[in-house]
């Protein structure tokens, strides 16, 4: 899932750095958390380091196989890039 792995790396918010969890990234598991993870915030800042930006999670079959569905939980805003264009 590299393209998935990149598109989640990039993503800041309110101008803070996040990073994802599980590290190293893995398609074994059923759930996916960017957290805040930025050297100008701690644990005690707010938001803290370490703090949920944004869920992604697997729904799951009765047997416990991915269904082909996913749920995604937001908690803070997720800054968009600045996109130039060029007019030709």
């Amino acid at each position: 899932m590299p393209g998935l792995e990149d598109a989640l790396n990039a993503l800041t918010s309110n101008g803070y750095q996040t990073s994802i969890q599980p590290q190293p990234f893995s398609s074994l598991t059923d759930e996916i958390v960017v957290v805040f993870d930025d050297p100008s915030l701690s644990s005690t800042s707010t938001p803290a380091n370490g703090t949920k930006v944004l869920t992604i999670s697997l729904d799951l079959d009765g047997d416990g196989n991915p269904s082909g569905s996913y749920t995604v939980t937001q908690f803070y805003a997720i800054d968009q890039a600045m996109l130039r264009l060029l007019c030709r």
